[in-house]
């Protein structure tokens, strides 16, 4: 009885774990699209190459949009060839292919939760987080952990990978009445 209750607990918590972090993806969908609120991205340089279709956020890069804030280094947008042009609003393709975040990466959601890794990456197309170098997500005492996390976006999915000696940890913490932790 008391390993089936374990379980129960354990599989309510992962859920929630699941449940916050597509909620906290998104936030992400809403960075890459146009939904009428502004994104404010501050930085110590900026930088468009053209001829390579990329933006650069350099020193101190805050993003903040409504439901969430990323902090990083450095932040790198890739976009389609056919946003180069202006063809945004006539092609469908026109847009970001992708963002990578580098450099101590926190992603922190306004309704809770935080994301943290070396490194991001978005690929707008698959709608597709990859976190590595330390990825954690975090959720008030709760936590998972690996050498790399993929979220992927349409599928409401989350999967947490080791390597080698590195396994992937889950940090659960059961919770009593009125949603407060059991000791």
């Amino acid at each position: 009885m008391k390993s089936s209750i374990r379980l129960q607990t354990f599989f309510s918590l992962l859920g929630a774990l699941v449940l916050f972090f597509s909620l906290a993806s998104g936030a992400v969908k809403d960075f890459v699209k146009d939904t009428g609120e502004p994104i404010v991205i501050r930085s110590d340089s900026l930088e468009v190459i053209g001829s390579k279709n990329t933006i650069s956020f350099k020193g101190s890069v805050t993003a903040k949009a409504s439901g969430f804030e990323m902090q990083c280094d450095e932040m790198r947008v890739f976009y389609t060839k056919a946003a180069s042009k202006g063809l945004e609003k006539d092609n469908p393709e026109a847009g970001i292919d992708r963002i990578e975040a580098s450099g101590s990466v926190r992603v922190v959601r306004t309704e809770g939760g935080v994301a943290t890794a070396d490194k991001a990456e978005f690929f707008q197309k698959d709608e597709k987080v990859i976190l590595t170098g330390n990825p954690v997500l975090t959720q008030e005492r709760d936590s998972v952990q690996g050498t790399r996390i993929t979220i992927y976006l349409k599928e409401n999915r989350i999967l947490v990978d080791g390597a080698g000696d590195k396994k992937v940890k889950a940090t659960i913490f059961p919770k009593g009445q009125g949603g407060t932790a059991t000791k």
